[in-house]
């Protein structure tokens, strides 16, 4: 039964690092270029990342976070009146803030995937859980049963008492 128990707790551990973080990029834009759309490629909550330049790292610009299903149309464009500029999705515009040296921007979504191991390692989580609701149902019928003999048992085997029913 120990031994089980510690199967359990590794299994559980294992699993625990069998997931991936998948980034995607689209929709890249330099400050000032001609519009720039493509299409999502993944429904989630897609966000706005920015930077100053090409060395630096992308950054989420807050409250830029959107629901967005796979095939919406994503992109950024100059808005001619204020310079600033504008992602969007749709029919749908994110003006993104006005920071001084920004001048990269890209729409992302960051998605967690199962690896091959960690599918492997659920099924096999499973199966113990299974296994274990079975045993556990097992034990109780065992039990009940244990109960009623003992109660039986103890029925009329007292010659004083077995006359007298």
């Amino acid at each position: 039964m120990r031994r089980k128990i510690v199967g359990i707790y590794c299994i559980a551990i294992l699993s625990l690092g069998c997931n991936k973080h998948v980034k995607t990029t689209a929709a890249s834009y330099t400050a000032g270029d001609l519009p720039v759309e493509t299409y999502a490629r993944h429904t989630g909550v897609w966000k706005v990342k920015a930077a100053i330049d090409d060395r630096d790292k992308l950054q989420t610009l807050p409250a830029t976070e959107r629901l967005v299903h796979q095939g919406d149309p994503i992109g950024f464009r100059t808005d001619q009146q204020s310079g600033r500029v504008v992602a969007y999705i749709g029919d749908n515009d994110v003006f993104l803030p006005d920071r001084p040296g920004l001048t990269r921007y890209a729409w992302t979504f960051d998605q967690k995937r199962r690896t091959q191991f960690g599918k492997e390692m659920n099924k096999a989580r499973q199966s113990l859980g299974d296994t274990a609701k079975v045993a556990g149902v097992v034990a109780i019928y065992g039990g009940v049963l244990l109960l009623e003999a003992a109660a039986n048992s103890h029925e009329c085997h007292d010659p004083y008492h077995a006359s007298h029913h």
